[in-house]
Parts: C-alpha cells; sequence; structure tokens
C-alpha cells in the first residue's frame, strides 16, 4: 500500500511486522529539527501517549496505554490520532521512521501530512497531542473500558453494515477468490495480497489455465472488493490488467451456447411428460413447471431449490389465482439480486390450452397435496422439487424426443421466454423489466 503524495514509505515496524498487517504493541517514531515523537498503542482504541523530547536526551522507553507525558512537551505542533490500528501522525515537515532502525525518508510539503498505516477495525478516536492529554473536543476523555466497548460496537455494526451491502450469492463468490490466491502463492512463490500490478497481472493469467474469461472477470471483480475493503491501491485497475483481460477474451471467445426451448419444442415436452414420469401427480406437475419455467421467464432457483441453500424459490402463498380464472399471478419476494425487501409481481395469461401456464398450474393446484412445505412445487410427500430433480426430468424429456444437445438446460426456458417476447414485438425495457433483469445483460439471451 503507497502513502498519499508526499508522505514516506515505512516498510517494516519495530516488531518486524510487513507492510500492510496489523500493527498491535508497534512503536511509531516521527523525527523532526532533532526533536523525537514516539507513540505507541498496546490495543485497539487505547489511549495513545506522546512524548516529544530533544534528540540529544536519547533513547526512550515505548509509551504504553494511558501512561503520562514522561518528558516535558515542546512546541513541535504535532499530533497523533489512533482510529483502531490506524496511526495518523501530523506535524510539520516530519521524517517518519518505523521501528528502532529502520529507514526514514523525510517528507517535504510546508503543510501538515497525514500517513495512514493499517486495516480500520473501529470507528472511535482517541486524540492526544503534545499540548494536553486532554482529547481535542475539551471534554473528558472517557475511560477505557468505555472506550473500548464503544470502539467494538461500533465496529461490529459497521461490519454487519457492509455484509449487508452484497447479496448472499456474492460473498459467496468473493470467499472463492482466497482460495484461488492461496493456489497461486503455493505454486509460483509470490505474495499473491497486496500485490503490484505486475504480479496481479500474473494471477490473472494463472486463472486462464482453468476458468473462462466471464469466470475470471468475476475473481476480477472479487479482487478489487478485496482491495478497496481494505484500503489498499487496487492493481485490478492498472493499464496492465485491464489489458491482460482484454488480451484473455479476444484470445479465448466465449459465448452463450444454450438454445432456447421454442414453442413447438415446449408444446412437444409437455406431451412428453406423461410417459416419462412414474405417475399421473408427477406429470401434472411437471407440465405446470414447464409452463410456468417458460412464460414466467423464471430462473432455475425460482422454482426449485438450489443446492447453495439461497431460498428464492416461489412459496404457495404468493400464487393467486383470478376469479375470472384468466390469469395468475406469482409475487416473487427473493430473487437473484432483489434488494433488500423488494418485491416483483409476474402475471401468466392464458395461451393455446396445450401450453397455457394458467391452465396446467391450476390443475397442479388442485391435486398439490396439503403440506406445511410453503414452496409452490413439492412432489407427492410434500418435499421441494430440487434444481437436480429438475434437471433430471428434463433431460429424460429431451432423451424421449430423441434430442441429445447438451445446450439445452433449465436456464433455456429464461432465454426461450425472452427470446419470444422479443419476437411479439415488446421492447427491450419491458423485457428486462420481465425478466427482472438489473442491466441490459438480456440481450445476450435473445436468440435469433
Amino acid at each position: 500500500m503507497d502513502p498519499p503524495p508526499g508522505i514516506p514509505s515505512l516498510v517494516s515496524n519495530n516488531t518486524g511486522g510487513v507492510l500492510g498487517l496489523p500493527l498491535d504493541h508497534a512503536l511509531y517514531t516521527a523525527q523532526n529539527e532533532g526533536h523525537t515523537t514516539r507513540i505507541g498503542h498496546d490495543t485497539l482504541g487505547a489511549q495513545v501517549t506522546v512524548a516529544a523530547t530533544p534528540e540529544s536526551m536519547g533513547a526512550h522507553s515505548t509509551p504504553t496505554a494511558g501512561a503520562s507525558i514522561t518528558q516535558p512537551p515542546t512546541t513541535l505542533g504535532i499530533q497523533a490520532t489512533v482510529v483502531g490500528n490506524q496511526a495518523f501522525v501530523r506535524g510539520p515537515q516530519p521524517t517518519y521512521v518505523v521501528g528502532n532502525s529502520g529507514p526514514s525518508t523525510s517528507a517535504t510539503p510546508q503543510q501538515p501530512v497525514m500517513f495512514f498505516y493499517g486495516q480500520p477495525t473501529g470507528l472511535a478516536p482517541t486524540t492526544a497531542t503534545a499540548f494536553s492529554k486532554t482529547p481535542s473536543h475539551g471534554q473528558p476523555e472517557p475511560n477505557h473500558h468505555t472506550r473500548t466497548m464503544a470502539t467494538s460496537q461500533l465496529a461490529a455494526e459497521l461490519k454487519h453494515t457492509l455484509h449487508a451491502a452484497l447479496a448472499p450469492s456474492t460473498h459467496k463468490t468473493y470467499e472463492k477468490v482466497e482460495v484461488r490466491l492461496q493456489e497461486f502463492t503455493s505454486e509460483t512463490g509470490l505474495v499473491s495480497f497486496p500485490a503490484d500490478q505486475q504480479v496481479t497481472a500474473m494471477f490473472i493469467q494463472f486463472l486462464t489455465r482453468r476458468y473462462k474469461p466471464s469466470t475470471i472477470k468475476t475473481y476480477t471483480s472479487a479482487l478489487s472488493h478485496k482491495y478497496k475493503m481494505a484500503g489498499y491501491s487496487d492493481p485490478t485497475n492498472s493499464y496492465l490488467v485491464r489489458q491482460a483481460l482484454k488480451g484473455i477474451s479476444k484470445l479465448t471467445p466465449t459465448g452463450d451456447t444454450r438454445k432456447p426451448i421454442t414453442l413447438p419444442l415446449l408444446q412437444r415436452l409437455m406431451s412428453i411428460a406423461p410417459t416419462i414420469t412414474e405417475n399421473e401427480y408427477q406429470a401434472i406437475m411437471l407440465k405446470a413447471m414447464y409452463a410456468t419455467a417458460f412464460f414466467g421467464l423464471l430462473r432455475i432457483s425460482e422454482f426449485t431449490f438450489g443446492d447453495k441453500g439461497q431460498d428464492h424459490t416461489i412459496h404457495l402463498k404468493n400464487v393467486t389465482v383470478d376469479l375470472s380464472k384468466s390469469f395468475i399471478t406469482i409475487v416473487l419476494t427473493s430473487f437473484k439480486h432483489c434488494r433488500g425487501s423488494s418485491q416483483y409481481r409476474i402475471t401468466l395469461n392464458k395461451q393455446t390450452l396445450d401450453i397455457c401456464p394458467v391452465h396446467h398450474l391450476q390443475a397442479y393446484l388442485l391435486i398439490r397435496p396439503q403440506v406445511t412445505n410453503p414452496h409452490l412445487f413439492v412432489n407427492e410427500r410434500g418435499l421441494t422439487i430440487t434444481r437436480s430433480q429438475f434437471g433430471y426430468l428434463l433431460r429424460n424429456s429431451l432423451k424421449a424426443l430423441g434430442i441429445t444437445s447438451s445446450d439445452i438446460k433449465s436456464h433455456s426456458f429464461r432465454i426461450g421466454g425472452a427470446t419470444l417476447a422479443a419476437q411479439s414485438g415488446m421492447s427491450t425495457q419491458q423485457i428486462q423489466m420481465l425478466g427482472r433483469w438489473r442491466s441490459d445483460a438480456f440481450k445476450t439471451y435473445l436468440r435469433p
């Protein structure tokens, strides 16, 4: 991590720590015009003691939290602030030294400067100056226990807030980059984080051995998030890394090869359902799932229960059949990319009888077992249909129809529904809303 412009770089602390690691029990020394100021802290949020004395007075013992100033204060005007395990040192033209013998570099700006070191773990600062032990706001300083408790509580609240900023699925995806970084370090011997643009570009190249460009971009986004949250300069935004990603895309062009479920294919799937299922209940349920997924542009996670433990599955209570029985309304309370407690309403309208979602979903609702399971689609025993079970039934349906293409997946219903909407003259905005897309990514779903 590089300091702000005009601030000298620090390479180590007196405990032999590496730049970027927590600095508990670290000793900071600021030298200025023959004077030395040493700042130490033993715990997060602890009071920092500052001693400013002439350099000729020799070595000083490391101050501890709550200790009194041991030497007469000078008029240096140096102020030190600790926020969590960050140290902020301000003073006119200082030289910063970390450790007892580490290298130092002089700063040149005329204005007071600040050096940021470490990663924030709390919010409540403690300030001490060379002029007074009283906090800068002029009020009596709270006791150590109260301050520590307040800092810990704010840190916990902030952690919860930051965690809520990302969807659970995004958290799980971002966590995977940690494993990839460890693999890269194990194979190359290079420190993968924090790293400069050269090492980061090599990490990106390392990922090409196993992953497609789309997955590499996801890992790059995860790595960028990691740098930003740590307060480091983000090398993923460098020209070198951007060019590497661009080259990877050109060398390994990929597209969405999944084929759509077309109306003729949907009709065939509906007709074959009774022959590939074990009983009438399964056949009626499967036809309802096929029709609802197609005309509702549903993601597989919205009508089956996934293996990742995320429950976006439609609940029975959120399905309403109109009194005229001409349409059915489905309310989605949780779906991919949903924000907070947002809800989305899907309306299924009548179609020709053999593929009509209103007809087939009503037929299923009449025979669905009365169980406590809240999910819409359940088997005869009342258990939610899983993603793998639906995939198994779809593959058997295609096999029975003599279709061996591996490009028809469960997501093909969503692709087919979006393609049909475009062919029917719906605007791009309408399709985006219908499919609950937050961007124009849906355009990659449209097929000729």
